[in-house]
């Protein structure tokens, strides 16, 4: 009997061990990148708030983590990026005024105090209404409406765009719940402009009218750049780029170029525009010696734009196009029009000799820089974008190696920041 009491508690005993043995082979074991970074990405959606600063800044851990995930970044290097970045955050609060329910869910559109009441909302909306299929209930909200959440993407310089887009890179349905709740709460009042021009799309594209447009978005910056229309932008000022503030100012003027640009063909404006931000970018760059904020943003945006236009119907390729349009006018004049350079060995003149896409993503991850945001981002859009026209392929490498060799402080309304 003792004996056999004996045996059990030495059974008992050992299992215990093998539990714990199993447990810390687990724990020494690194995890794949892939599986780290839905781990951190479900971390980051629990623990802290879309919107942070007196929610003026956007979380844009997502963003981070998914241009580092696909940049090649191991688990280490992710979880580096997560611990230092999230000490910025802030944690969640119950703060919205008010519960956001079905009946008035469109009611606190801009409203960032309902930032948690979009986000709850949301969440039950995957669970009961979609049974956990995030693209289902992200393609129904998005598409609501005439599109009018699609059209709002353009909000908070183009964070939910950029969600959006990571969403569908990585699959992951927190941080598309996080581009609806961004792009709910942050939604911004310019964005009417692109519901009436997607709405009145065939009337502005009639025969009467195509011989008044311009084919060739740089042909309408340059123009904007040589008249006089806009001669009072040294009154823009400050730390933070507001588009809002633009339209207040220049909302005539802006228009004005916005429906200069023949968009018939969507999908190659959009391909045009793909290139012209990266151009606009590294101009930014060879006229200061810094690059500007606001046009790199365009490039993070139009590579946002690219991912989505190959998830969403030709009918919303309208959408995507106006909307990256408008937001390149409204970068150009935040950067304050500089001089566009066009020819490519000008623009990527020191771009060092033989560099290799895996070079350059190796540096970037290992730089000083990789904890800010735009920093990875921009990198990751320089590569996407190269795969759209392949005879591109060498000016978006060498523009990703220099920006990745030079990018320190970016400049802001044409000054360093």
């Amino acid at each position: 009997m003792g004996t056999s009491i004996s045996s059990e508690a030495d059974e008992q005993t050992e299992l215990q061990r093998s539990i714990q043995r199993i447990k810390l082979q687990q724990a020494a074991t690194p995890k794949l990148p892939l599986v780290k970074v839905h781990e951190l990405l479900r971390g980051n959606y629990a623990t802290y708030a879309v919107l942070y600063n007196d929610r003026k800044s956007c979380n844009c851990m997502p963003q981070l983590l998914g241009a580092a995930y696909i940049l090649g970044a191991t688990s280490d290097q992710l979880v580096d990026l997560y611990e230092v970045v999230s000490k910025d955050l802030e944690i969640w609060k119950e703060d919205s005024p008010s519960e956001v329910t079905q009946d008035d869910w469109r009611s606190f559109y801009g409203d960032r105090e309902y930032q948690r009441g979009y986000k709850d909302f949301f969440d039950e909306e995957l669970v009961t209404e979609t049974n956990y299929d995030w693209k289902k209930v992200s393609f129904r909200y998005l598409l609501l409406d005439d599109a009018k959440l699609l059209n709002g993407l353009i909000g908070a310089l183009g964070q939910p765009m950029m969600h959006m887009a990571y969403a569908f890179e990585l699959d992951s349905p927190e941080i598309a719940l996080e581009a609806l709740t961004l792009v709910a709460s942050t939604y911004p009042s310019y964005s009417h402009y692109i519901d009436t021009y997607v709405k009145n799309y065939p009337n502005l594209l009639s025969s009467g009218n195509l011989r008044y447009l311009e084919n060739d978005a740089l042909v309408i910056l340059n123009n904007m750049r040589d008249s006089k229309e806009i001669e009072s932008l040294g009154s823009l000022e400050g730390n933070d780029l507001d588009f809002d503030r633009l339209f207040d100012q220049y909302s005539e003027t802006i228009l004005k170029y916005f429906y200069k640009l023949n968009t018939s063909d969507p999908q190659k404006i959009l391909e045009d525009l793909f290139h012209l931000s990266s151009v606009l970018l590294m101009s930014s760059f060879k006229n200061s010696s810094k690059f500007d904020l606001s046009l790199l943003y365009t490039l993070t945006f139009a590579h946002a734009c690219h991912v989505l236009s190959m998830n969403f119907t030709s009918t919303n390729k309208v959408s995507l196009a106006s909307s990256l349009w408008l937001f390149m006018v409204l970068s150009y004049l935040s950067a304050k029009m500089p001089k566009i350079l066009t020819v490519p060995e000008e623009l990527t003149s020191e771009s060092s000799d033989n560099a290799t896409w895996n070079e350059v993503t190796r540096f970037a991850l290992a730089s000083p820089q990789r904890y800010n945001v735009p920093y990875l981002t921009a990198l990751r859009a320089f590569k996407s974008l190269s795969s759209v026209r392949q005879e591109n392929d060498e000016f978006y490498l060498k523009g990703a190696d220099i920006f990745t060799r030079k990018a320190g402080t970016f400049t802001i309304y044409g000054k360093s920041q």
